[in-house]
């Protein structure tokens, strides 16, 4: 089973992927080490309340 974080690491990169690999301004995406943090923490809760979401459906 893959935590949280790779969780947050692979929809990241799902997210890079589908935008091409740039930002909302063009400038290219920094990969999910790259990013911070903040920013990384940002994706871990964003995938956690998912991930509760899920749990709560099933």
């Amino acid at each position: 089973m893959m935590s949280i974080e790779q969780l947050a690491r692979k929809a990241y990169e799902a997210y890079s992927q589908q935008a091409g690999g740039k930002t909302h301004d063009g400038k290219p995406m920094p990969a999910f080490k790259e990013l911070g943090q903040r920013i990384q923490a940002n994706w871990i809760a964003a995938v956690q309340a998912v991930v509760f979401s899920v749990k709560d459906i099933h």
